[in-house]
């Protein structure tokens, strides 16, 4: 066809080239990776330089902050765009509801090949997470410990690292169709046991529950203790980056329009504030987690404005070019939080508060119970006071704290109306009771 010779002279060019028919857009690409138990001071030059260079390249929030400080409620929220008092998976061992939309459902509806890799018995197909995916790796191929509390725990298929990882998720990308995608990577490398990243077990590796009991006999050793711990944890991570940055380069040569959404479902305490692990209280180091954007046409570019793991789902879903929900809000259209967007979750709704402080002392029942992101500012309180978390001596009058403690009360009872289940057969007690999430 004479009209398709683009190099003819000049303007003669363009007006023949304009009847021939244009390349076809290039298939959505969306890949959500959660790294479990990663630390916001942990997203840096030195313990991941290849994910934080890759974070550079789109938009990275310095205050986001996850929906709990357990993993199980965390997910639920990423994926459903509700809080865990709405969607009903409120601690671990609880099942996501089928009524619960998730994204990868909606994705899948639009026609996007959905596939998961997850790595750790938390997130396994059945506690609800496998909605929506045609595909749903979770093989765990690591054990976690031979006993807990005096009961035995199958230890042979409780967790994966981050290699296998990787190479089960370059393996359905290499399979996968040549059409819009929705990839979940879920790494369990930060989570204890510590310094099992590089094959290590045993005797070479910290457990949360030495630190504990040695934190309950208030060892003059404990300080050291928590130190090796956080060193190990740190070489778990950088483990972590490697693995990640054969998925970033394999990413990079595909001819996908891809958008990577990076994030946490919480962080960990190492001795900050008395506590230590994660899961029974609510401190900045187990709630701010990292997140960033990577996706054509976002500037690249530090984001200052609040936003937390509610956001996560409509911001999918605006990048996929779905129909816009009241749930969340799309991070990708770059404006600051503005009304009253509620991201944190009330700490354990029934579960007395059982974490050991680092002098031997047991945190007391009560206090800042809730957590809520309003007007790009993070608050934590009880239906009696209300705090800046920041500046917990720091109160909030006014109609302000009216409302605030009017919905941190309110939650218990939009709890109660959700349908969801705890799974109680042994081998899920049991595993969980590895991680210290059930007594």
């Amino acid at each position: 066809m004479a009209g398709c010779v683009a190099w003819t002279l000049g303007a003669v060019a363009v007006v023949l080239a304009a009847g021939c028919p244009s390349s076809p857009p290039k298939p959505k690409r969306i890949v959500l990776i959660t790294a479990d138990t990663l630390r916001f001071d942990s997203l840096d030059e030195t313990h991941m330089p290849a994910t934080a260079r890759f974070a550079r390249r789109g938009q990275i929030f310095a205050s986001f902050y996850a929906a709990s400080s357990a993993t199980q409620p965390t997910h639920a929220s990423l994926f459903t765009g509700r809080h865990p008092w709405q969607h009903g998976v409120d601690r671990n061992g609880a099942v996501l509801a089928s009524e619960q939309a998730t994204i990868a459902e909606q994705l899948r509806a639009a026609g996007f090949f959905t596939a998961a890799v997850v790595s750790s018995f938390p997130v396994d197909r059945r506690f609800g997470f496998d909605q929506g995916f045609e595909l749903y790796s979770d093989e765990f191929d690591r054990g976690y410990v031979a006993e807990w509390a005096g009961e035995p725990v199958e230890t042979d298929a409780f967790y994966a690292l981050s290699k296998s990882v990787t190479d089960r998720a370059l393996r359905i990308l290499d399979d996968a169709p040549n059409t819009d995608q929705f990839l979940w990577l879920h790494y369990f490398d930060p989570h204890d046991p510590y310094g099992d990243s590089d094959g290590a077990d045993g005797d070479d590796t910290v457990r949360i529950s030495d630190l504990l009991a040695s934190a309950s006999r208030r060892s003059p050793g404990v300080v050291d203790q928590i130190a090796a711990a956080r060193e190990a944890y740190d070489r778990d991570v950088e483990t972590l980056d490697r693995s990640l940055a054969r998925l970033f380069r394999h990413l990079d040569a595909d001819a996908f329009e891809t958008t990577v959404v990076f994030t946490s479902d919480h962080g960990e305490s190492f001795g900050e504030e008395g506590t230590i692990g994660h899961g029974n209280r609510l401190t900045m180091e187990q709630i701010h987690v990292p997140l960033f954007i990577v996706s054509p046409g976002l500037q690249p570019g530090l984001r200052e404005d609040t936003a937390g793991s509610v956001d996560v789902a409509a911001t999918i879903r605006a990048v996929a070019g779905l129909d816009e929900v009241d749930d969340g809000r799309d991070l990708t259209s770059g404006s600051p939080a503005t009304g009253a967007t509620a991201t944190g979750m009330r700490r354990a709704f029934d579960a007395a508060a059982r974490q050991t402080l680092v002098d031997g002392r047991r945190i007391p029942k009560g206090g800042a119970l809730f957590y809520v992101v309003e007007d790009g500012v993070l608050f934590t309180g009880d239906e009696r006071r209300v705090f800046v978390a920041d500046r917990r001596d720091e109160a909030v009058d006014g109609e302000r704290a009216t409302s605030l403690r009017a919905r941190f009360s309110s939650l218990a009872t939009e709890l109660a109306a959700t349908s969801s289940r705890t799974l109680e057969d042994e081998r899920t007690r049991a595993a969980l009771r590895a991680l210290g999430y059930v007594d």
